[in-house]
């Protein structure tokens, strides 16, 4: 399915960005359909490149762990470890370097 950028979607790429660009948190809810997967999936696609975005879509089975470990899957680092050993991994290893 292709991306059309409604109203609604620019203002959810637009909260994307500006969350992205000041490293805060932002919430985008709504009933199935409305298109929050495919906003997120065109932010990613229009920014991986040159902001190093990343989209891991989670299930409610993830777990702390199983999120970090597609993380760090993610970011071509090791994925073995505790809860702390992974998030360490992350921020030494990967996030760190692409901001």
């Amino acid at each position: 399915m292709n991306f059309v950028p409604t109203h609604l979607a620019r203002v959810g790429l637009d909260l994307t960005s500006a969350t992205h660009d000041f490293s805060d948190i932002g919430v985008i809810y709504g009933p199935a359909g409305m298109g929050k997967s495919m906003v997120l999936k065109e932010y990613v696609h229009a920014n991986s490149a040159n902001k190093g975005v990343i989209l891991i879509e989670a299930d409610p089975g993830y777990t702390a762990k199983v999120l970090l470990q597609a993380l760090c899957a993610r970011l071509g680092l090791r994925k073995t470890g505790n809860i702390h050993d992974l998030l360490e991994e992350c921020v030494q290893g990967g996030l760190r370097d692409k901001h």
